[in-house]
């Protein structure tokens, strides 16, 4: 008899499938998108990495270029965006909610080459998908790169006049010596927070995360941490 209450009690456990919390049962997300070969994606990655894990939740992180990623959150291939500025969210076609908290700020410039004559005669960069960059307006001679390496490979080969980037990413870069010669900030393009989304179904699990970001703070991105 004592062996068969054992069964008993134990079967509910067994049954709790692996994406849901341990806290009330809450619903985790499964995949969720990342633009991938990005310096300030895997920064960031890490500090979601920790949040999820806090919350006993394993969520599988696929890297997808900006335009794909919306386009597999829309038709439901991932669950949410490791992180987008709010100026994407016209261009879900999903419910969605988005992070009560940011989970960084973020500057942002058009950078340039320092001899006035390379920016004469090359084309600016900027990242597909990006929607800041997408929506520049500043130069009619742009070439597109399906990510933020490939552009920073194109500038120290002498292909760039300049690129639009966010400053971390290009600090970064700078400090290690990987982006030469130095660009130089032409103009600070935008400023502003950057958010984790998922899809309206996961809200209560959103309010657990927005809950750690209140409490812990959004992620300061600073070089000097990342030297």
């Amino acid at each position: 008899m004592k062996f068969y209450l054992l069964m008993v009690l134990m079967i509910p456990f067994f049954l709790v499938p692996s994406n849901v919390s341990a806290q009330e049962d809450i619903k985790c997300p499964d995949k969720i998108a990342m633009i991938p070969n990005d310096i300030l994606t895997r920064v960031v990655l890490q500090y979601i990495q920790r949040l999820y894990s806090d919350l006993k939740c394993q969520v599988d992180f696929i890297e997808l270029p900006g335009r794909r990623g919306v386009k597999s959150f829309n038709n439901g291939y991932v669950d949410g965006e490791l992180f987008r500025l709010a100026i994407i969210e016209p261009s879900y076609k999903r419910d969605f909610i988005r992070s009560s908290v940011p989970l960084f700020y973020l500057s942002n410039s058009l950078w340039v080459h320092a001899d006035e004559n390379k920016r004469e005669r090359f084309p600016y960069g900027y990242i597909l998908g990006v929607k800041w960059q997408e929506d520049f307006d500043g130069y009619e001679n742009m070439r597109r790169f399906s990510n933020i390496e490939e552009m920073f490979k194109a500038y120290t080969a002498g292909h760039l006049a300049g690129f639009l980037a966010s400053d971390f990413s290009v600090k970064l870069k700078i400090s290690s010596g990987e982006l030469l010669p130095e660009p130089i900030v032409e103009k600070k393009w935008l400023e502003a927070p950057f958010y984790h989304y998922l899809g309206a179904e996961f809200a209560p699990f959103m309010a657990r995360i927005s809950g750690l970001l209140n409490t812990r703070g959004p992620l300061q991105v600073a070089v000097e941490d990342f030297q």
